[in-house]
């Protein structure tokens, strides 16, 4: 199983740095994110060009960071639960007070409902 190197952020804003095994970069996001983190950028150990997260986080900043926080933890209750991915992102669009948010949540939702993956759709 490849290792991969991250970087995130955890609930309190503070960056952290670290290595996970996981079978694919996909695989990786998901674990670091389940765990309470926001991936800023994860590469394969031994790999020359990595996936940066830079431009997704980018696209986030317009957002205040505990709008990005409040949207993680509500994402992840609501999918626990069993409520469909796609569902769950609409649900928090419409409920959302910070325009700017919204909106992204709902290009990525037209991006999941076109078939797109949550990774892909985000990072669009």
């Amino acid at each position: 199983m490849p290792n991969f190197k991250y970087h995130v952020r955890d609930r309190s804003g503070k960056a952290m740095a670290g290595t996970i095994d996981a079978p694919n970069l996909q695989m990786a996001g998901d674990r670091l994110f389940q765990l309470g983190y926001f991936p800023i950028k994860i590469e394969e150990e031994g790999e020359t060009v990595p996936l940066n997260l830079s431009d997704l986080w980018q696209r986030f900043q317009q957002v205040k960071f505990e709008d990005i926080i409040f949207f993680s933890q509500q994402l992840s209750t609501l999918y626990k639960a069993g409520v469909p991915l796609l569902t769950g992102l609409i649900s928090l669009a419409e409920q959302s007070e910070n325009k700017k948010m919204k909106v992204m949540l709902k290009a990525i939702s037209q991006q999941i409902e076109k078939g797109s993956t949550l990774f892909e759709a985000m990072t669009k």
